[in-house]
């Protein structure tokens, strides 16, 4: 989206300027400029279709096009001249906006460009530039890529499946701009096994070894368990996954890194297990569709902006000390719950919401938290049944916590439940010490329940 504005405002200055210039000419449907014995055009005015541009105006050589087809809607195909001999000469960009673009063919006599089934490439196609907006269905990259360049893929919105070869060994990654975005349709992102740099597990795209998540389908849907082999998520990894409504983040994952999950609007619920260290900043901006997270006690630094936005969240519940920030990181509307005895939760970083003591907390504690709200006594067990049954460190664990959090604490009854439960901790887990058929009937029937309310 800032690369759009971006490249609307230099289009629009650009040719205004020219525009209203006394050098400012016109040929055909391309409005130009001329330089140093060389033309530059600036605008395509024409209607669309299958447009070819001209070698040379006036007998002089067209060496650039610029943004002029920036946004051209009905244009089914562009032929780029020989004369345009500069890398550097197509811009980023110069094909956004093109949604109905198909095809980009590039004269045979060009030295510098080329292309193959619509497709633009460097003459020796080692690079991939633009793959055209408007084209559809699946695509495998030929063997002879070695790199796909920036935005190649940028709003293709009709490419469904990717394919990447062997010899693909770099994938380069435009400022702060997801190298897919805008490819809605996108379901499945394959890499081949002898890839030495890049490899892929259920169409998500990883590192080799599966150490980095770099790229998630746009159009991935459902719940999404990140393997645990991942340490890091790329940038931008699953930004605009509108359709992703659960993942759950191993502890392996050391950090989640700025913009992760931007706009992951469909996103109802995010699990983040005990180990996951930094959430980077605008990792979850924008998505709207939680109202609820559960911080681990691992996580020891939260960039700013991190949660901001995310009209639905009311309430975040952190199981250790308050983590290292450099700005806020909620909006006013959230409530933040921390267990008694935590430090560092009177800080105004987190947008002031009101910070409360957790009264669902599973930690041994019997204090009294002064702040300059209510003022709150409790006393809570050292381990809830559900821990003293499925045994500490279970997995299964996060998912009812994930659903106290989510689902109970949000109502007053459910709070009143929890409550109890908790209260009532210690005489239950007395019991289930006391009787071991008691205990297995107990983990039988939550056996049952936990893939149940973990939905």
């Amino acid at each position: 989206m800032q690369l759009r504005k971006a490249l609307i405002l230099l289009s629009l200055v650009g040719y205004m300027f020219l525009s209203s210039s006394a050098w400012a000419l016109q040929w055909g449907d391309f409005n130009y400029y001329e330089a140093d014995g060389n033309i530059y055009i600036t605008q395509y005015t024409g209607g669309g279709g299958d447009v070819i541009i001209p070698d040379t105006i006036d007998g002089k050589p067209v060496a650039s096009f610029g943004l002029a087809f920036y946004g051209i809607h009905n244009l089914y195909s562009v032929t780029i001249p020989g004369n345009i001999g500069n890398e550097n000469e197509i811009q980023q960009g110069a094909f956004s906006g093109c949604i109905d673009l198909t095809s980009i063919n590039v004269v045979a006599s060009n030295t510098v460009y080329s292309s193959q089934d619509g497709v633009l490439y460097n003459k020796t196609k080692t690079k991939l530039i633009i793959y055209p907006q408007g084209k559809s269905g699946e695509f495998t990259i030929p063997i002879s890529v070695t790199s796909i360049k920036d935005l190649a893929f940028y709003d293709c919105a009709g490419l469904t499946s990717l394919t990447i070869p062997s010899s693909v060994l770099e994938i380069w990654q435009y400022y702060d701009v997801n190298m897919f975005s805008g490819c809605t349709g996108l379901t499945n992102i394959n890499v081949d096994a002898s890839n030495s740099v890049f490899s892929s597990q259920d169409g998500v795209l990883y590192n080799k070894v599966r150490t980095r998540l770099i790229q998630c389908p746009l159009k991935k849907f459902g719940m999404f368990i990140i393997p645990s082999s991942v340490t890091s998520i790329t940038s931008y990894a699953f930004t605009n996954c509108r359709d992703l409504t659960s993942v759950t983040i191993p502890g392996s994952v050391a950090s989640i890194e700025a913009r992760a999950f931007e706009y992951c609007t469909g996103l109802t619920n995010v699990t983040l297990m005990d180990g996951v260290g930094l959430i980077g900043g605008s990792a979850f901006t924008n998505c709207t569709g939680l109202t609820s997270v559960t911080i681990p006690a691992s996580v020891t630094g939260i960039d700013g902006w991190a949660f901001v936005f995310c009209s639905g969240l009311t309430s975040a519940y952190f199981k250790g000390n308050a983590p290292v920030v450099d700005n806020i990181i909620f909006d006013s509307g959230v409530t933040v719950y921390y267990i008694a005895g935590s430090t560092g939760f009177t800080n105004p970083w987190y947008g002031n919401p009101t910070a409360v003591f957790d009264p669902f907390a599973t930690t041994t504690t019997t204090s009294t938290l002064t702040t300059t709200i209510t003022t709150t006594t409790t006393t809570t067990g050292s381990k809830c049944p559900a821990q003293n049954v499925l045994g500490e460190g279970n997995p299964d664990l996060e998912n009812l916590y994930a659903f106290r959090d989510g689902k109970l604490a949000q109502s007053s009854v459910g709070r009143k439940v929890i409550q109890i439960y908790y209260n009532n901790a210690d005489s239950i887990n007395a019991a289930l010490d006391r009787s071991p058929a008691l205990r297995a009937i107990a983990r039988s029937v939550l056996e049952v329940i936990v893939p149940m309310v973990g939905r």
